[in-house]
């Protein structure tokens, strides 16, 4: 944990004026005999900014309600950000924060994967994938989440790996 504030690029919020930060959150966890939906798991809310800087974070104390989301988004995304979220009600308001001037767009996935406005928050969602592949059946203890998201963030950057940008490259060929 203690590298995690030294990565070249990494410390300090991300995002910033004309910059658009993709939020979503995510419930990290496992099956019941690898079947059905989850029953025990860690929620984690993860931010990705246009130019590829990812934030993970474990919500404190496994919620993701309004007040736990806004410290999260207040401590890693800078003031004058585009926020693109997904339509959960605990994101409802993120425009009037105070001191932060946030612009916020929001994509209903109950109607649409982009919204009429351009807003999408498929980058960040491309990430669940990867992250939930290391928490596999057999895989991570959760009580060590914090310890595999700054080992997760690691590998992303030590590759240059954004999941959601490679994808576009496959298809592309």
């Amino acid at each position: 944990m203690d590298v995690a504030e030294h990565f070249e690029g990494q410390s300090g919020p991300i995002g910033g004026p004309g910059c658009i930060v993709q939020v979503d959150e995510a419930l990290i966890g496992r099956r019941k005999y690898n079947r059905g939906r989850i029953v025990e798991g860690t929620w984690v809310l993860g931010m990705i900014a246009s130019d590829g800087q990812v934030r993970l974070e474990r919500c404190a104390g496994n919620r993701r309600n309004r007040q736990t989301l806004e410290e999260i988004i207040r401590r890693n995304i800078a003031p004058g950000s585009t926020i693109h979220t997904d339509a959960w009600r605990a994101y409802q308001g993120l425009d009037q924060m105070p001191g932060m001037n946030y612009s916020h767009e929001v994509v209903n996935h109950a109607q649409n994967f982009v919204a009429p406005t351009g807003a999408h928050t498929q980058r960040i969602e491309s990430q669940w994938r990867a992250l939930r592949r290391r928490f596999s059946p057999g895989g991570r203890r959760h009580e060590d989440m914090d310890e595999n998201l700054v080992e997760y963030l690691w590998e992303c950057r030590r590759r240059e790996m954004d999941p959601f940008a490679s994808l576009i490259v496959v298809l592309r060929q």
